[in-house]
């Protein structure tokens, strides 16, 4: 059974990337799956998004944490859910868009979803979490920082206001990366409650695609930014690379929680001890 689980994640997150980059490049069999008309960088947002949930089923399908499901279930079920609500109460939202599908099947999907990702979450349970080293002080603090930034920003999309991404959004593509946002905040607010490193370890994978995805396409915009939406540009690029440093420095450099190469703390109090006594 974990066997086969581990084998749907992993072609499941081999799909998701090339669903990734169907939407980085534009490519007209991604974007009809999309619920407005909306500009290159919304794409590029998409992919990014697409890229970091393809990063974590990856991660847990080779490592085999299936525990960690639950993070992602969590994640999915806000968001999809959120999704539901928004476009069933406002249905003709989806009419301008290319979709493959009628509007109730789009909603109907984003529904279902939901609710087998809230299912996923309570039936993950049985899968014990194999690893009882502690999530890092750094990372806690930066979840912190994440999850106060995700819901800020996911709140002011789901409410419309203006210039809170750096480009021009349609209403309904507002709400729903709010959406996007919001369930972002309970991924990592998962690893808070339950801090373990095996419960950390799969979102900072996430966010290094993410980042490695969005920041390319923000450097190259940035020089010709309007200025009402210098300072969003300025603060989300702060916020790409300070994720990207936690990421590549907790999961290739040091020495506790590197994937590489990792030492056990038992080592590490050892180590410490004889560079003390010497």
């Amino acid at each position: 059974m974990e066997r086969l689980i581990r084998n749907i994640l992993i072609i499941g997150g081999v799909l998701t990337l090339v669903l990734a980059a169907g939407f980085y490049t534009q490519q007209s069999w991604a974007t009809i799956l999309w619920a407005a008309v909306d500009s290159p960088l919304s794409h590029r947002f998409i992919a990014s998004m697409a890229a970091a949930i393809a990063a974590a089923m990856l991660w847990i399908g080779i490592t085999g944490n299936l525990h960690f499901m639950r993070a992602g279930a969590l994640n999915l079920a806000v968001m999809f859910g959120g999704k539901a609500i928004f476009l069933g109460l406002n249905p003709s939202l989806l009419d301008a868009a290319p979709l493959a599908m009628p509007n109730w099947v789009y909603i109907g999907i984003c529904v279902a979803f939901s609710i087998f990702n809230i299912w996923l979450f309570f039936w993950a349970k049985r899968f014990p979490a194999p690893d009882p080293q502690p999530l890092p002080t750094g990372v806690r603090i930066a979840y912190v920082i994440f999850i106060v930034a995700l819901i800020g920003v996911g709140t002011s999309l789901v409410l419309q206001l203006p210039n809170v991404l750096p480009w021009p959004l349609p209403p309904v593509t507002s709400v729903l990366f709010g959406w996007m946002f919001l369930g972002d905040a309970f991924y990592f607010g998962y690893a808070l409650v339950n801090p373990r490193w095996t419960n950390g370890e799969a979102q900072l994978w996430s966010f290094l695609a993410y980042d490695l995805v969005l920041i390319f396409p923000f450097l190259t915009k940035l020089p010709t930014i309007k200025p009402e939406f210098f300072l969003s540009m300025v603060a989300y690029l702060c916020i790409l690379l300070f994720s990207g440093t936690v990421a590549i420095y907790y999961l290739f450099l040091n020495p506790a929680t590197r994937c590489i190469g990792r030492r056990s703390e038992a080592e590490l109090r050892a180590s410490a001890f004889d560079l003390i006594t010497e």
